[in-house]
């Protein structure tokens, strides 16, 4: 049982208006575009006057220059051709619609021509390129964001599909398109979407539901005025009815059919129908009528297959394809020459612009060195002005309280300690006024330093291990104090709490230490615990190290600092090692 039409067509928008008269009062400009707007309603009602119309539109457009209407009218002036049967001249129109709208850069137009040449080459059997126009069409469509061109190009590339036999792939396409047109109202897409489903269905056995989507088909052209299509739609009933063996049933179809293809001059349809025609009548017995309609067959001239007609197409299509290779590779020439140009100048501006970043870079680097200077100069200020306050003021009152405590004392040794304490704290402070005070200072100049510290060690007896490279190497003031205290503090529990009788303080490329052969770490004490080594572990970070702790060769233990490769390169070059002792 078939569903109804209307089923099928519910949810869609108002039919176009079927527009066969253009309204009066508009100018030349103003009618063409009327024209073209509605140039379905004209062509698919009366093919002759269509034709008129249009050549009189081109006329015009070239006369008044209007690009875009010529475009178009040389568009609908090709479909014209097309079903008209006059070939030759639908490609010329075609190709020069093409060449118009890629001067005007118009995508959309583009892609709608490239569909209606999609539809020529199918017709002439070249599928190939048939195939490639649908594709190019499709993607200029999208670019263009043009609904119905996208759904057309689809639409083509799925009769495509079905033709060659993939109907998984037919049937997707298919489905897109209905979609897209059900969407935007398309009740002149839907027509032949429901024409092309029901071939579909044919193909996969569903004589049925082919006749359903006809049924709708012929109702929307019915509706829309346009008797090329319902010739074609009617046709496809009496060939669905065929193909279920109701020839009977088909026959009536196929004679309308002939009759409608005859009155609007589709003498490709009328061809094809009386075929259909012919072998119907031949299996119902009627074998006169059969070969009557052979014979009409004949006197019709299919121009499509004509073969002077087909070199001709062939000729043109040839020439034209070189004239676009031609303009391509100029196109691309062009493109090429202005990169080129474009290149150059910007290769000029990267060198412009390299010299003046040279030049700003130069002049902040000036800058800066005159801001270290300056800063430098203050700092070596501040820090004389420091250390002077400090040695001056803090140390002289210093001096003053150890001497008055030792006055207090009396002789009894009370105040002793804390007089000792007190003078060790004048030391420290000395020493710190002495790496204030410094520029910056060498290896030797700190190892100097340790060695009169280690000279306050009694009863150890202390060896000094120098790298002979490193001997002239520079310290800053910083890297001075901290080294210093490091070996300072490592030398102090080395002698208090390790009972060492020989302490060694060693500078290699990429270390200091101190090593000694005491007593060692306590066993289970974590690293970073007593004796300083928090402090050791504090010092060796500021100066970029890494703090180690380990048991010395033969007992003991040893502490140090070890540098990083950029680091090491800075802090210490490697080379043979030359002992100092006290």
């Amino acid at each position: 049982m078939r569903i109804p039409v209307l089923l099928l067509l519910v949810g869609l928008v108002t039919f176009p208006i079927r527009g066969q008269d253009i309204p009066s009062g508009l100018t030349a400009r103003q009618r063409a575009n009327y024209l073209l707007e509605h140039a379905y309603a004209f062509y698919s009602a009366d093919l002759d006057r269509a034709d008129s119309l249009f050549r009189a539109t081109l006329t015009d457009a070239e006369r008044g220059a209007w690009r875009p209407e010529r475009a178009a009218a040389l568009r609908y002036l090709g479909i014209v051709r097309f079903l008209l049967g006059d070939y030759p001249e639908a490609l010329a129109r075609y190709q020069a619609c093409l060449s118009l709208y890629e001067e005007l850069g118009d995508a959309g137009g583009q892609a709608a021509v490239l569909h209606e040449m999609g539809n020529f080459f199918k017709k002439r059997g070249e599928i190939d390129r048939s195939r490639k126009m649908a594709l190019r069409s499709e993607a200029l469509s999208r670019r263009a964001g043009d609904s119905i061109v996208l759904s057309n190009s689809l639409d083509l590339q799925g009769t495509l599909d079905l033709d060659a036999g993939d109907q998984a792939a037919a049937s997707r396409r298919f489905d897109e398109v209905l979609l897209i047109r059900r969407a935007i109202g398309d009740s002149i897409g839907l027509a032949y979407i429901y024409e092309n489903l029901s071939r579909l269905a044919i193909s996969q056995g569903e004589v049925s539901r082919a006749l359903t989507f006809l049924d709708s088909t012929v109702w929307l052209r019915r509706s829309l005025g346009d008797r090329h299509g319902e010739a074609i739609s009617v046709n496809n009933q009496g060939e669905a009815l065929l193909v279920a063996g109701d020839t009977l049933a088909a026959v009536p179809y196929l004679e309308e059919s002939l009759a409608i293809s005859t009155a609007v001059s589709f003498t490709d349809l009328q061809k094809w129908t009386m075929n259909l025609l012919a072998q119907a009548y031949a299996a119902t017995g009627d074998f006169p009528t059969a070969l009557s309609m052979q014979r009409s067959v004949q006197l019709l001239k299919d121009s499509l297959y004509n073969a002077a007609t087909t070199e001709r197409i062939a000729e043109m299509q040839e020439r034209f394809e070189t004239v676009q290779r031609d303009r391509e590779l100029e196109r691309r020439a062009a493109q090429l020459r202005q990169r080129t140009a474009w290149l150059v100048a910007a290769l000029l501006g990267l060198l412009l612009l390299g010299a003046t970043l040279l030049w700003v870079r130069q002049r902040a680097a000036r800058r800066r060195e005159a801001l270290r200077r300056e800063a430098d100069v203050r700092l070596r200020d501040d820090r004389l002005r420091i250390s002077r306050d400090l040695h001056d003021h803090l140390g002289a009152e210093l001096g003053i309280i150890a001497s008055e405590l030792n006055r207090h004392d009396r002789g009894n040794g009370a105040l002793r300690p804390y007089v000792s304490q007190l003078r060790g704290a004048i030391e420290q402070m000395r020493e710190t006024i002495w790496a204030v005070r410094l520029e910056g200072a060498t290896w030797t100049d700190l190892f100097s330093r340790l060695r009169q510290f280690a000279d306050r060690l009694e009863g150890t007896a202390c060896t000094f291990e120098l790298d002979a490279q490193l001997a002239d190497r520079h310290l800053d003031a910083p890297e001075v104090l901290h080294l210093y205290r490091f070996g300072q503090e490592a030398l102090r529990n080395a002698h208090r709490h390790a009972q060492a009788s020989r302490i060694t303080v060693y500078a290699r490329p990429g270390s200091f230490g101190v090593r000694d052969d005491g007593s060692g770490f306590p066993v289970g004490q974590p690293a970073g615990e007593g004796f300083g080594l928090a402090s050791l572990e504090e010092r060796s970070r500021e100066v970029g190290g890494h703090f180690y702790r380990r048991a010395a060769a033969g007992g003991g233990a040893e502490v140090g600092m070890s540098w990083s490769e950029y680091a090491e390169d800075r802090m210490a070059p490697r080379d043979e090692t030359m002992e100092i002792r006290p």
